[in-house]
């Protein structure tokens, strides 16, 4: 039985930081887009090439936030699943149904 995951946006947090979210990748990709058509109207001395090399820091910067992200995103799950798990082995009241599966447990909860 599959779920709804739209139920999700009924929690006023993430609905507030998925907003903060689409913000800041607005203004990142606003700025982003118009950087090398400036660089060249501003330094028309340089290349393609070198006004390709610009865009590597931001690129690393993605990359590594990304790699970042993803270590502490997964040590998180893995503390939330282990907190769940000593919830249901002591038998205290978890609200739904809920299964302690290595496919399916409630990131809803947290």
């Amino acid at each position: 039985m599959s779920k709804n995951p739209f139920l999700i946006f009924h929690n006023l947090d993430i609905t507030m930081y998925l907003a903060i979210s689409a913000i800041s990748c607005t203004v990142f990709y606003g700025t982003l887009a118009p950087i090398s058509s400036l660089f060249k109207h501003s330094y028309p001395f340089l290349t393609e090439i070198e006004l390709g090399l610009c865009f590597l820091g931001m690129g690393f910067g993605m990359a590594l936030g990304s790699f970042m992200m993803g270590r502490i995103l997964d040590s998180e799950y893995a503390r939330f699943k282990r907190r769940l798990k000593a919830t249901v082995i002591n038998e205290e009241a978890v609200p739904g149904n809920i299964t302690l599966d290595d496919d399916f447990f409630p990131l809803e909860l947290v």
